[in-house]
């Protein structure tokens, strides 16, 4: 059993590429019930999924996010219903992280290719909204873009051991940052 749980984890790969071939709905009624089973901060629950498979509306996501411009048949916005959130503040984007997680391994195990695409900034908050038709109150944190994968990816661990501490942090320890991550930090 913990072999097949964590061979999921390592073969869940990031998929930009996508067969033209739409995602069948009882699978994307898995993947949702697979994300509303995340755990969330004093069990709010604050998350609503906006299921894009509409060519039109997938076309102006892409047009508006150059960033994620991947034919993907289907996107699942995941937000947060800021009225759900009783007393915890901004908590709601660890929520729907987890909920985001619970989607792309859902749609691994499923044999579905997915690439997560963050939704971060005034702008692009602005942007998903208007698509979508988001009223204020609820807060795009993510897209899940969900489809049969046209690109092969092998299992990858990246299991780093030094990066792992043992009851307190070792502030002596040195790091080197990945270089073909920090061109886009800037």
């Amino acid at each position: 059993m913990y072999e097949d749980v964590l061979d999921l984890f390592i073969r869940r790969r990031s998929i930009r590429s996508y067969l033209d071939k739409p995602v069948e709905e009882e699978k994307i009624d898995t993947i949702l019930k697979a994300a509303f089973a995340a755990p969330s901060a004093c069990n709010n629950q604050p998350w609503e999924m906006v299921v894009v498979t509409e060519k039109s509306i997938m076309d102006e996501i892409r047009s508006e996010f150059v960033f994620a411009n991947y034919n993907a048949p289907c996107a699942i916005v995941v937000c947060a219903n800021t009225h759900l959130c009783r007393n915890v503040g901004k908590m709601y984007i660890f929520d729907c992280s987890a909920a985001m997680q619970n989607i792309l391994l859902c749609a691994t195990a499923l044999g579905l290719g997915s690439l997560w695409v963050g939704v971060y900034g005034d702008q692009n908050v602005r942007k998903i909204s208007k698509i979508t038709g988001l009223p204020e109150h609820v807060v795009p944190c993510g897209i899940a873009y969900i489809g049969y994968a046209k690109e092969t990816k092998g299992p990858r661990q990246q299991f780093t051991d030094n990066r792992v501490y043992y009851q307190v942090y070792d502030v002596n320890r040195k790091h080197k940052a990945r270089p073909k991550n920090m061109k886009n930090l800037c």
